[in-house]
């Protein structure tokens, strides 16, 4: 009886083990979050070949817990709603809101390039175009999707449908045991 039960509690444990493989790329990404799936659409659209291997059974990581929203301004969707923002006010808004811990250039960086990093999601067809108020801004500026649904799924749900539709190559459920550079 010892024996059959030790089998049936180590049978699962080799049916979930993978095979060790080798797999030719020009792109490998490790993570299917916001900024891997990013990677894999911009990767494909530069015409390489990309695997994206995440360990989890699906993609997200930790934006599937976002649920405020994305500041950006000035943009679309406020200017529908005659909201009038501008990168300098959210500029010295995430400066203040940082209480002088925040690297001044790499604020700049992201206040500048934030209107675009939106306009880009929205073009990849998310749904961001609710505009509210967040913590210690003057100005509605945090975008988030109209029906409700938080914005940290909203994004990974569009970033993921377009790297389906470019057949991006995925591999769930696996870790990375080791990477050989050939070139």
């Amino acid at each position: 009886m010892k024996k059959i039960l030790c089998a049936l509690l180590f049978f699962p444990l080799c049916v979930l083990a993978a095979p060790v493989s080798t797999q030719q790329t020009d792109v490998v990404i490790i993570g299917a979050g916001v900024a891997g799936l990013s990677a894999a659409l911009a990767a494909k659209d530069r015409g390489v070949s990309v695997i994206v291997v995440e360990k989890s059974a699906m993609p997200g990581g930790v934006a599937l817990l976002a649920s405020g929203g994305i500041s950006a301004a000035p943009t679309g969707p406020q200017a529908a709603r005659h909201i009038d923002d501008s990168v300098a006010l959210m500029y010295e808004e995430t400066m203040k809101t940082g209480e002088g811990d925040n690297d001044g250039d790499l604020v700049h960086v992201l206040c500048a390039q934030s209107a675009g990093a939106l306009s880009w999601l929205m073009g990849l067809g998310a749904d961001l175009n609710d505009v509210g108020v967040l913590d210690n801004t003057q100005k509605p500026r945090a975008h988030r999707p109209t029906q409700g649904v938080e914005v940290g799924p909203e994004i990974v749900r569009a970033l993921y449908a377009q790297c389906v539709r470019r057949q991006i190559d995925f591999r769930f459920m696996t870790e990375v045991s080791a990477i050989t550079k050939t070139r």
